[in-house]
Formats: C-alpha cells, structure tokens, sequence
C-alpha cells in the first residue's frame, strides 16, 4: 500500500524541489548514461506518472514506519508575516475582526482560511489582515475560521474583502469517550487532533485530494477512562477530529458526528484485500487505486489484488483507479460491494465519434473529454468537474470531419462527453454516454457577436471584463472588453451577463443576451455604480453585529456586514432598486423572512429604525429540576401581509425560529420586534405548554415559560454494553393530560402512534399507553442483528422517570423483563 504525501507548504515544496534537483544532476553526473532511463522515454505519460509516485513501507499494524502523516501540522506565524515562499507582501488582503457573544473584540484569537492555512493573530481590536495567497475574483470567496482557547470555533464563508465579522461564543467543550470498537473497552492514550477543511487539490494524475489544515490548538490526549474534552459541537463550527492511537486505524470523525454521538470507536486493522478487473475479466495488473478521502493509494500486484485501507471496510465515495489505459472513478460503492476477496470490474473504453457543427465553424476549434458522473435528482455532478477541474480531463481536439477518437479519460459506470471551444473553461455541450458507440453530438451554430457597453462614464470600463453564462447550454465565456467594446462567438442561447469593473470582485448585471445562431451586434446600457451608505437601528440602538443582503431584480447580489455603530456601506453597487433583508446576530430582532426594506434606484443614502417590544420571560413552577439550562425555540410570526415589489404580490410572512436564553437564573428581558410568538422546546426534546403571545410596538409583557407534566420514558435491552438500536411506538389508551394539554396531544401522540427509539427517552403524559415493538434490532456492539418476535402491550406510564427493561430469551425471542425501575 502506498500512502500520499502530506500537504506542504509552497516554501517547502521549492525547497524539495531544489533540493532534488541537485541530486538528480549529481546522480547523473555519477552513474553516467542510463539504458534504462532510454527505455522510460519511450513509456506513456501515464506510466511515467506512475512511476514517480512515492512508495511507503507500512507495519503490520497499518501505520507507516516513514511515520509520514496525511495531515500537516502548520506551524503559527506573526501577523504580518509574507506569505510563505513569495518573497513579497502580496497586493490584496481579506480583513475582518473577531468578536465575542457580547460583541466586544477578541484580541491573540487565531485566524486562517480553507486557502491561507497559516494562522494569523488577531490585534489587540479583533482585527485580522491576511495577506492572499490566490485571486480572489468574482468567482472566488474563502471560508474563514477562527479560534481561541475557552471560545468556540467559529466558521464563515465570505464573498468581501473587508468588514468581515466572526462571533465566537463561550465554549466549555463537550466529553466524548474513546473505546475498542471489539471489546467496547475505554483507550487510554489515544489522540485527538482538530481539523478543518482545506482546499482540496490535484496530484499523481488524481483528483479531488482532500486537504486538511490543522488547527492551532494543542493535541488532546484520552484520560485512563477513555475519555477527553473537545470542542461542543453544538457550539463550535464545522471541524474534523482526527483520532489516533497506535495500534488502532486513524479514523476522520466529522462535525455532524460528534453532534449526534459521546463515543468513537477504534478498530483494529483487519485485512482488506480485494480484486480489480477489467469487463473482461482480466486483471488491472500494476494499477492505482487512490482514496481521495484519506489521500491514500494503493498498486495493486500482478493479478489485481490489493490491501485496501481499512477506512475503505464501510464503503467509498469518488475512489479513482487509474493505470496505462484506464482512468476509471466508482462514484459510491456501499459497504455491501466491500468484502474481503471481492472483486470490483471496470468498463472503460476508448470513446469513439462524430461531432456535428451547425453553422460555419469548422470543428477542429472544439474538443472534447470524458468524466464520470453521478446522478441525483434532476442533476449531476461530474468528475472531474469540466469547469471547475478542467485541467484533469483530457480533452482531444476534433478533427477537420468532426471524428474524434478518446485513447485516455476518466470514466465510471456513468459517463458524460464534453464538448468545449480549444483552450477555453466553458463547456459548450455534455452528453450522456448510452451504448459503446460510436457516439453523435451535434452542437447549434455559433454566431459572432459583437459586444458594446455603453456607460455615461467610459472611464468606468477601462480593464472590465464579461462573463456570459448560457441558460441552456451551460456555456460560459470570460470576454475582456477593450474601449467598451469585445467580439466573441456564442452559440444559440439566452445568456445572463454580468460586468466585473477593473480591481473589483463584484459583478453587476446587465441585461441579458438572446442569440439565435445569426451574426449580430448588441449593446448593454450600464448607468454606472454609486456608493452607498446607511445606518440600521432597533429601538433606537445599533443593530450590530448585523449581516445586510442586498439585492436588485436583475440578479445582482452580495452582503456586507454593520459597524458597531450600526453604519455600513457599499461601494461599486448598481443604481437599480435594491431589496435589503437584514439578518442581525441577535435572532430576536430578525426580521422575519420576506420582511424586506426598499431602497429606491438612485439613492445613496438610507436609514431604518425598527420598532420594538419587551418581553419579561420566567419559567413556570413544573418541574423545577428539571428547567434549568432548558434551550427551546420561539416561532415569530408576522401575519400582515405584505406587498413585494419584486413579484407585486400580497404573501402571509413566514416564520422565523430562535432559541430561547437560559431561564434557569430567573426572569429575562428580551428585546424582540412586534408580531406573534409562539414557544416550543422542539430541539431540547422537552415538551412545553401550548403558549402564544402576541406584541405590539412599545409593549412591556410579563410571560411564563412552563414544560408539561411529562416522565421521561426510556426502552432498553439487558445484557448488552453497548447500545442496541430498535423502533419502539406508543399509543394512548387512558391518558388524561391529553384532555387539559390538547397541544401537546396534536402534535405527539393523539390520533396517531408516537414513533420512538430504543435506548432515546421519551417524553409521555402519565396514564395508560400501549407499546408496540418489532424484533429483530441492532447490537452495536456485536454489529449485527440480535432478537426475533414482536411485544405488544399496555403500559402504566407515572412517575418523572421510567424505565422499561426487555430481555432476550433463550430462543432469542424479545420479552417484556420489568415494567419500571
């Protein structure tokens, strides 16, 4: 098994690069002519490719004894500091500050994007300067995270250069336990190291490597008990945790995981040799299997046989086989098609076909490739991405009769022919591939247009560009537009059209452009940008932190952030009529969606002060042990109509949710806009009261919170250690709440069975229930399913806890052990 390289840094990748450099010349200067360098120069650029790829011995255990890692820990710099390996202080930087949840900066925080992985430091004000490492054009945006010790991870992604905010809350972390997968047993000693995603990349002749950039955060290490203290996932954003232990497989544990589960497990490394053939059956002999996932490859022997990574046991995503003469991608392989001595058959082929040219282009102007694909509903997403990744297929330019003939390409059990003019990133056309051809695609004549942009400022058009986006074809085409004017072949299509001034990442809509396949001239009328400034106020106080995203009817569209004063501004925007819908970090004061405001076209001014009530909120008397901490949502619902200028309809408002403060320390005033308020607990689980309170601007409103009289009901099977997983539903019989709580009864249980889950509590109302549960379930611990039969029976539910106990009986049939604790 062969293991990637880690991902370097630009400085280092010189100097390795400089490095074997020198040893090459001195191993040629030494050894003198090579008969077998002769014979490699001969050998296909695939082969070559191979060739070059690293080999890393591997111990039984899985590990490498290179002791080479997937993932590089990048090292903090200074801010300020250059860019590694540039020499230079580039010329553009993203700017921002980190706040805290009062809004205060958050001086020494640390600061990286998913393409400048190098942290930075905040200033003592919570700004942060990155210096770009890449073009950040229209096209372009980077995620930005950011981190300090006791905060939480904050995550954004942005589309502006300046005035970017990120808000990092109290974090406390939460404690996950670190287990053998086989004996269900606590690690001691095993790793934890915090992750976020980078931006993935090429390499070998593969595509799509993930990439890693750690974070600046110490490793953590797993107590005698298996346990260790991450950041809480209901509160930190979007990172991986990378879990190791000698001995064990290292194992990716992502966000949405660690949200939902207090355990990991680790296995330990078990044999996975499976084999790779061709339709025919004969073997991918020497080939490579690249997991993208886990940046790893695998050369497989002489008969098609190789050790897959352990990772690979629970299925795959987007792994690549590639050899002399195949460029093979199995989009999703599940964990049934995974078995030690399977085998997995590729069909790739040379493409063979005609392209037909309306019109009176000849055809050795286009070219064409092949991907993979993937189909969902309605769509597809290829691989490679001809657009985005069009430097990883191998596009052949069509001869004078429109024949072409594909020797190389990537392919899967779907496959797509792309049609794209010689050297551009548009693709013209995509075609499934039905059949082993030959294949027929005939693309619509071209015209030749010729492009003018006439603006009352000209000086304004200086170094813009178009980007012209087909509605049909997906055709899309960059053009640079020289004293206004551009000429530029298109094939027949409606086309949105977007104008990017010079040293701007903004793009401005033009209207758009029919071509019917004819020769033509059209002229865009642009009436210029303004610059634009405002204040946004609630009550007569800042909103801020407060995220604005405007928007005209033509498509243009982009956001920008307040200042703490509540100001903002916007440069370069059109002078057509903008929708604003504010989105302020306090939820209580959002607006709620399709509450718009209005800036008429021209203005360069515009202010808006928001009414606002006050609501005194205090939790009720049932149970008090168990109010505190509680987290629930309101529903905020607007029931004027409104009239859109956008479409010219009157529309009822949608709701908006945010959570509720904590209420355990007694009474708390919150600041809120009018309209109705309805109270849930939906994502704590805990049932509430059906309450509703509606407020007008300027009303002072005192309001309980109270939860209902529920027991906290929990199914579980004995004898296992770990959980065992069923579906378990629950009728009322004889339940006297659901006559005084009818709100409670619509939504949960009356008129329909409750569907529940073995080992989750439920909540229930006291009184007679009829449980219902179907065998077989699943043993986590054993991975597999256990029992067999059906129980069904009434149950007395009292009582603030209760627990229900099945058992498995010598046949394995399930039976009801206890009816409580």
């Amino acid at each position: 098994m062969e293991l990637y390289p880690p991902v370097m840094h630009r400085s280092h990748l010189a100097a390795l690069a400089a490095l074997a450099l020198v040893l090459a010349c001195l191993a040629v200067l030494l050894s003198g002519p090579s008969v077998h360098a002769a014979e490699d120069d001969s050998s296909t650029e695939v082969e070559q490719e191979i060739d070059r790829q690293p080999v890393v011995e591997e111990d039984g255990d899985g590990t490498s004894s290179g002791d080479r890692s997937e993932v590089e820990t990048i090292a903090p710099v200074d801010p300020g500091g250059t860019p590694a390996g540039t020499g230079e202080i580039p010329e553009r930087y993203l700017r921002g500050t980190v706040l805290d949840e009062n809004y205060e900066p958050v001086a020494e925080a640390w600061v990286m994007t998913d393409r400048e992985t190098e942290p930075l430091k905040t200033q003592e004000d919570g700004s942060f300067e990155i210096p770009l490492l890449e073009d950040f054009g229209p096209q372009d945006g980077r995620n930005i995270c950011a981190w300090k010790e006791g905060l939480s991870i904050g995550r954004k992604w942005v589309r502006q250069l300046e005035g970017n905010l990120i808000i990092l809350k109290p974090d406390e972390g939460k404690e996950i336990r670190i287990v053998d997968q086989e004996s269900g047993l606590p690690i001691e000693g095993a790793e934890v190291e915090l992750l976020i995603d980078a931006q993935s990349d090429r390499s070998g002749g593969f595509f799509d490597l993930r990439n890693f950039a750690s974070l600046p955060h110490e490793v953590l290490i797993s107590d005698a008990d298996g346990k260790v203290r991450i950041p809480d996932p209901e509160v930190s954003e979007d990172y991986t945790a990378e879990v190791r232990k000698e001995g064990y497989v290292k194992r990716y544990v992502d966000h949405w995981t660690l949200r939902r589960r207090d355990q990991v497990s680790l296995s330990q490394p078990e044999e996975l040799r499976m084999r790779f053939v061709r339709q025919d059956g004969s073997p991918h002999a020497g080939a490579q299997i690249c997991f993208p996932w886990y940046r790893k490859v695998v050369t497989l022997d002489e008969d098609g046989w190789g050790d897959l990574p352990p990772e690979a046991r629970w299925g795959f995503w987007s792994v690549q086989l590639r050899d002399a003469t195949t460029q093979w991608v199995w989009t999703e392989v599940d964990e049934g098609r995974i078995q030690p001595g399977a085998e997995l058959a590729t069909n790739w082929r040379p493409r063979k076909g005609r392209l037909f040219v309306q019109g009176d282009e000849k055809p050795t102007v286009f070219e064409v490739g092949t991907t993979a694909a993937w189909e969902g509903w309605g769509w597809q997403e290829y691989m490679p991405s001809p657009v985005w990744n069009h430097e990883a297929v191998d596009w052949v330019q069509v001869d004078e009769d429109g024949h072409f003939e594909l020797p190389s390409g990537w392919q899967g059990e779907i496959s797509f022919l792309h049609v794209r003019r010689v050297g551009s990133e548009g693709v013209m056309l995509s075609q499934k591939l039905v059949g082993d051809g030959p294949y027929e695609l005939t693309l619509s004549a071209a015209a030749q247009v010729e492009l003018e942009v006439r603006c009352p400022r000209p000086e304004l058009l200086e170094g813009a560009s178009l980007n012209l986006y087909g509605h049909e074809t997906d055709h899309q085409q960059d053009v640079s537009l020289a004293a206004g004017r551009a000429s530029v072949r298109l094939p027949a299509d409606r086309y949105s059209a977007r104008l990017t001034l010079a040293n701007s990442s903004v793009q401005l809509p033009l209207d758009d452009l029919v071509v019917i396949g004819l020769d033509m001239e059209h002229v865009f009328h642009f009436e210029g940008i303004r610059t634009i400034t405002g204040r946004l106020t609630a009550g007569g106080k800042p909103l801020f932190p407060c995220r604005v995203d405007l928007r005209t009817s033509r498509g243009f569209s982009t956001r920008v952030e307040t200042r703490p004063d509540g100001s903002w501004s916007l440069d370069d925007a059109p002078k057509d009529e903008l929708r604003l819908y504010v989105r302020p970090e306090d939820k209580w004061l959002t607006p709620v969606e399709g509450a718009y405001l209005w800036m008429p076209a021209g203005t360069t001014h515009f202010d808006h002060d928001y009414q606002t009530a006050t609501l005194l909120l205090s939790l009720g008397s049932f149970p008090a042990n168990r109010l505190e901490g509680l987290r629930g949502s309101r529903r905020y619902r607007d029931q004027t109509p409104r009239y859109s200028p956008l479409n010219g309809e009157r529309q009822r408002l949608s709701s908006t949710s945010v959570e509720l403060p904590d209420l355990g320390g007694g009474p708390t005033e919150i600041t809120l806009l009018p309209g109705r308020v309805t109270f849930s607990a939906e994502r704590s689980g805990v049932p509430l009261a059906d309450l509703e309170v509606v407020l007008a601007a300027g009303d002072v409103r005192t309001f309980q919170v109270d939860t209902l009289p529920t027991t906290l009901t929990r199914v579980v099977v004995s004898g296992f250690s770990q959980p065992v997983w069923g579906n378990v539903s629950w009728e009322p019989i004889d339940v006297p709440g659901l006559q005084e709580y009818p709100g409670f009864a619509i939504q949960e249980a009356q008129g329909a069975r409750r569907a529940g889950q073995i080992d989750d509590t439920e909540h229930l109302l006291e009184g007679r229930w009829r449980m219902r549960i179907r065998a077989p379930f699943w043993a986590q611990e054993l991975r597999a399913q256990v029992g067999h039969g059906q129980i069904d029976t009434e149950v007395l539910i009292r009582g603030s806890q209760q627990t229900i106990r099945l058992e498995l009986d010598e046949t394995d049939r399930i039976r009801l052990a206890n009816a409580s604790d």
